[in-house]
């Protein structure tokens, strides 16, 4: 949906590299994230690692919603802003969840 739009535009090459260079990071991200819930889940002692994907996805959550009000309003039609501050919001219920039952 967005890469081959990209390849097939008169944007200079490096700029849609970059693009793919970090499209790939973000999901590299997301794969890393989404073991340190999974291992935190499974068992109490890897919970440090909720607490940080919960830190990155709010920071990812912070950075669109910033780039949306102070760069441009258009991020706010896609969807960055918005899973990243879902699974910031979850990963915060999850950790005081934990805290609860401590």
């Amino acid at each position: 949906m967005v890469l081959e739009p990209l390849d097939n535009s008169d944007i200079p090459q490096n700029i849609v590299w970059l693009h793919h260079f970090s499209w790939h990071v973000g999901s590299v991200a997301v794969i890393a994230m989404t073991i340190m819930f999974a291992m935190a889940a499974r068992k109490r002692e890897h919970l440090i690692l909720a607490v940080f994907a919960t830190a990155i996805s709010a920071g990812f959550a912070a950075l669109a919603i910033g780039l949306a009000l102070f760069g441009n309003s258009v991020i706010w039609t896609t969807p960055a802003p918005y899973p990243w501050t879902l699974v910031a919001i979850f990963g915060f219920a999850g950790l005081a969840a934990a805290r609860k039952t401590a």
